[in-house]
């Protein structure tokens, strides 16, 4: 169809729009502040801008997510159609919600928890605030005790590291050992554990790190000497 400047200059405009939008949704989603996942349609901008401008106020769309495809102005067939496709998933969904609480275990024996079906910001209210009561019900030593842990975890994965990044690893034993002490005496009977694992993790940074040293400050030995005629 022909397009006169000024319809040429709002698709333009649209374009721009939405590329900033899509720019700033990635850089709230870098700092955390999106949750769950963010998929990028960066370069897709003339698709929605030359759809819009084919539209009427008047225009029935259909937005079919799992086909990825728009349909406009739909025949009664087609809209009957997804009338039923929608019935159909709200069913589905009811069915889902039904299980949250059925218990679950896999073949080894490992339990397993259905907490949340999110795929509208409404469902991941609703599992937030759901895990905020399930949150509330737990001890806060349980809490507590598992967030100490993760200190210890991240300790020994810069430990394991080739090099071991000796700084970073050492931070998060002095962070271990402070909030232990600071709270010593009030994390139940997982603080027996917790001081274990903090015994054995200093005891590993001691250990990689005289190893590492003592490599760095052997004198290498050049191919065809020995120590006994110096290199000469």
């Amino acid at each position: 169809m022909g397009l006169t400047t000024e319809q040429l200059k709002d698709a333009y405009g649209r374009m721009c729009l939405a590329r900033a939008f899509e720019r700033k949704c990635e850089e709230l989603f870098m700092q955390g502040q999106v949750r769950g996942s963010l998929h990028m349609s960066i370069g897709q901008e003339a698709s929605a801008a030359g759809t819009a401008l084919a539209l009427r106020d008047d225009d029935l769309l259909i937005l079919d997510g799992e086909a990825g495809i728009v349909i406009i102005d739909p025949d009664p067939v087609t809209l009957h159609e997804y009338g039923d496709r929608q019935q159909l998933a709200a069913i589905e969904s009811q069915k889902l919600g039904r299980l949250v609480d059925v218990p679950c275990t896999t073949l080894d024996g490992q339990p397993i928890g259905l907490f949340a079906n999110i795929e509208s910001p409404t469902e991941a209210e609703a599992a937030m605030r759901d895990a905020r009561e399930r949150l509330a019900g737990i001890p806060a030593e349980v809490v507590v005790s598992n967030h100490v842990m993760g200190l210890y975890e991240l300790a020994a994965i810069h430990l394991s590291n080739q090099p071991p990044r000796l700084d970073e690893a050492q931070l998060a034993i002095d962070a271990f050992g402070a909030l232990l002490g600071a709270i010593s005496g009030r994390l139940g009977e997982d603080e027996a554990t917790l001081q274990d694992a903090l015994a054995q993790i200093r005891l590993a940074f001691v250990q990689i790190k005289a190893s590492w040293e003592g490599a760095a400050t052997q004198a290498p030995v050049s191919p065809g000497t020995t120590e006994e005629d110096g290199g000469d």
